[in-house]
């Protein structure tokens, strides 16, 4: 049986209920992080994504948070 083919606009379905304010978040992090985040939020909580490639990139991530 063949799988059910994805639905095209699902994964933007799922950006467009991000607010302005959160893109706009996840664009400023990213820039000043240097790699994608992704910032999950419900009613004020919530969670940030900031994938690694390498330890060394972990690294280079963890400076830019702890030189504040």
């Amino acid at each position: 049986r063949a799988a059910a083919p994805r639905s095209a606009g699902r994964e933007d379905a799922g950006r467009a209920t991000k607010s302005a304010n959160l893109r706009d978040l996840e664009h400023r992090l990213t820039r000043a992080l240097g790699t994608r985040v992704t910032v999950a939020d419900r009613n004020g909580k919530g969670h940030l994504t900031v994938p690694f490639s390498s330890y060394d990139e972990l690294d280079r991530i963890l400076d830019i948070f702890l030189k504040s």
